[in-house]
This record gives C-alpha cells, sequence and structure tokens, in this order.
C-alpha cells in the first residue's frame, strides 16, 4: 500500500501526491528531495535550477558510491552520481556540501560532465506539475506539454488554486515556490519528505531492504511529525 499525504484545506495535496503516478524511476523523488533540502537550508522561494540539480545529485552520492544503488538502466541520476566520482577527485566519504560544490562547478564551467547533469532539468521540473494540469493536458501531444506547463504555471500562480511553484528565468533559471505552499513553518516539509520516501521504497527500492536509511538527516523528526496535533488546521 502506497503511503498518502493528509489532506490541507489550504492547498491541492491530491495534485503533489499525484506527481508520484506512475513512477517509473527516481527524478521526481529526488526533484522534491532537492527542494525540500533547500527550504529547510533557509533560501527564499526563488530557488535555481543548478542548485536543485546539485541537490539531486549530492542526496544519491552516498547510497550509490558506497551501497551501489541502482537505480535501474533508464535512470541516469545514479550513473551520473558514478561519473563525478571516476574522476577520484571527490573521496567516497565526501560531504553532501563538498559533493554540491562539485557539482556546481561542473555546471559552471559547461564541462561535459556539467552539461549531462544539466540534462536532468530538462524534463522532471515539468512533468513534476502535471497533474496540477490534468484537464488543460488532457489529450495534448506530449510536444506541447511542457511549453503548456511553463505557461499554466505562471498563469496559474495569481490564481485561487495555484500550483506549487513557477518558472522564473531571472536572475537565473529557476522556480519560484507560490506563498500559499511556501511554509509559515518548516514543520511541513517533512512530512511531504516522508511521504515522497514512502513513495520512492514503494514503486522503486521495495526489494532493498533499510533504504530508507540512506536518506538526509535532516528527516529524522519526520515521524514525529505525522502526528502532531493540528498540524493541518484540523
Amino acid at each position: 500500500m502506497s503511503p498518502e499525504l493528509p489532506p490541507f484545506s489550504k492547498l491541492s495535496v491530491e495534485h503533489l501526491a499525484a506527481c508520484f503516478n506512475n513512477v517509473t524511476n527516481s527524478y521526481k523523488f529526488y526533484w522534491l528531495l532537492a527542494i525540500l533540502e533547500c527550504v529547510q537550508s533557509g533560501r527564499g522561494p526563488l530557488i535555481p535550477l543548478s542548485n536543485l540539480l546539485a541537490e539531486m545529485v549530492a542526496a544519491v552520492w552516498y547510497p550509490t558510491n558506497y551501497f551501489r544503488l541502482s537505480f535501474g538502466k533508464q535512470d541516469r541520476l545514479g550513473a551520473l552520481t558514478l561519473q563525478l566520482g571516476a574522476g577520484g577527485e571527490l573521496p567516497l566519504d565526501a560531504s553532501k556540501d563538498r559533493v554540491k560544490t562539485h557539482v556546481l562547478y561542473h555546471l559552471e564551467s559547461d564541462t561535459e560532465l556539467g552539461r549531462e547533469i544539466r540534462t536532468l532539468g530538462r524534463f522532471v521540473p515539468y512533468r513534476f506539475l502535471r497533474p496540477f494540469f490534468a484537464t488543460e493536458l488532457h489529450g495534448r501531444p506530449d510536444s506541447q506539454v511542457d511549453g503548456l506547463i511553463l505557461r499554466l504555471s505562471a498563469e496559474r500562480f495569481a490564481g485561487d488554486s495555484p500550483c506549487f511553484y513557477r518558472f522564473v528565468a531571472d536572475p537565473q533559471a529557476g522556480i519560484e515556490i507560490h506563498p500559499v505552499w511556501w511554509p509559515t513553518s518548516h514543520n511541513t516539509w517533512p512530512l511531504c519528505a516522508t511521504f515522497a520516501c514512502g513513495i520512492w521504497s514503494v514503486t522503486c527500492n521495495a526489494t532493498i531492504p533499510m533504504c530508507l536509511t540512506w536518506l538526509p538527516n535532516s528527516l529524522s523528526r519526520s515521524n514525529a511529525i505525522w502526528h502532531r496535533p493540528g498540524l493541518f488546521g484540523g
């Protein structure tokens, strides 16, 4: 049985939950975790794409290089992480911050590896939002989907039912989390991360024991948060 997000009257959590329907690789899971990690690190609602990609790679550094966790033949995230470590510039026990700095160097220097890492952001930021626009996208050819999500996320940003984020180009390419989704405290983010971890463990690595023990330490409080009274205004 897959985990579910509790209802929250002010947010369309059913759309966020639906982002993990029909998951075939780890991209959406680590994309959400990257957003949550940036939020918990004290960033504002504007998050550069390069920082999100660095978070994604850094999150799989340890499970990929130490545990040799496989994400599947169609999943490039683990393979790119192995490439990052192949040059011997990073030790096996490199800290997450060091891995992120190394990824950002490749992205900013536009190295061959940096360009490959950047391809991780070609589809998942758009396809992650698809459930928020299921009606508008129904029957549309796949070639039109990303462009429509780009436009609809901007239009919906000022509406009564905003999606999770919209795309920005200034001061650099990235996303802007909507104020309604932006938490007044960080208590809701470990909850969302726990949900994402549960989805990942069920759909991607159900046969790998103790997979959740390799996830970020920032999620250690999440079990208690699930049961905190009044968290969702109920």
